[in-house]
């Protein structure tokens, strides 16, 4: 049958069983093309969060409260329950996704998703190639399989356990980056590559306050040279980077940057 406005809603309606079958055999046959559909990712996510009961969260163990921004897990949780930026993840992705030594060694890479929030950004890795057996989450709170809780400052992983280490939108809610960056370092493996963003307001902490931010005094950073010189002197090649442009600097945006690390002594 041949789907138009005026049947489609009928057969949705009559199939949903059949359509929701069709669903779950092609995402397990075909999960990177499937996925592929910013839409169906979406919907996927939205689908596991509204089945979700709040008080079943996995919450990690913060290692030191101090180094977490204030109210830095409520407003996480809100954030996910609320399904806010569940397309950003694709933004860091694709860039990363597009350098040719990811895109020749993505099916054996290890990848690490740190503060993924919800199941989008693990969605959109598979999306783009990733064997979702290697890829691994972790954030403060979890209600996935593939997503860790615990403490960016603190992973609890050995070290040199991953080629790709991603932090979406993360780093803002620690007040210790320094520690974060350098827990990064730890577990990834040495010339493995790592894929930041960062977002950029032209807004003041008061002002964010007066907006009614339970954020407000989260670090904030203006250029990506600033996130890099977290983890000097251990930036080897970058190979993408995003500032904001001088016409946008009193709008929101995000600072974005992808680089590798030295090779290890010999290799």
């Amino acid at each position: 049958m041949i789907f138009t406005a005026s049947n489609s809603t009928t057969v949705l309606e009559k199939d949903e069983a059949v359509l929701t079958e069709l669903v779950r055999q092609l995402l397990q046959r075909y999960p990177d093309e499937f996925l592929q559909i910013p839409f169906i990712r979406s919907a996927l996510a939205t689908m596991k969060i509204d089945a979700l009961d709040k008080n079943a969260l996995t919450l990690g163990q913060v290692e030191n409260p101090a180094a977490l921004v204030e109210n830095a897990i409520s407003h996480n949780i809100d954030g996910m329950i609320g399904k806010v930026s569940l397309f950003r993840p694709s933004i860091l992705v694709m860039p990363l996704r597009s350098l040719d030594r990811v895109a020749e060694t993505m099916k054996v890479s290890r990848v690490l998703s740190v503060g993924p929030r919800t199941e989008a950004e693990i969605y959109t890795l598979i999306a783009c190639g990733f064997e979702p057996s290697n890829i691994r989450g972790l954030d403060l709170f979890s209600y996935s399989d593939f997503v860790d809780a615990g403490d960016m400052h603190a992973m609890p992983y050995d070290d040199d356990s991953f080629d790709i280490v991603i932090l979406g939108w993360v780093l803002a809610y620690s007040n210790d980056q320094k520690k974060a960056a350098a827990e990064v370092l730890r577990v990834l493996r040495p010339g493995g590559i790592v894929a930041i963003g960062y977002e950029y307001t032209a807004l003041s902490s008061e002002e964010l306050r007066d907006q009614g931010s339970d954020v407000a005094d989260a670090p904030q950073m203006k250029t990506t040279n600033q996130i890099l010189e977290l983890f000097a002197p251990h930036v080897e090649d970058v190979y993408f980077r995003h500032d904001i442009h001088a016409s946008r600097k009193d709008k929101s945006g995000s600072l974005m940057t992808i680089f590798s690390t030295p090779q290890a002594p010999g290799a």
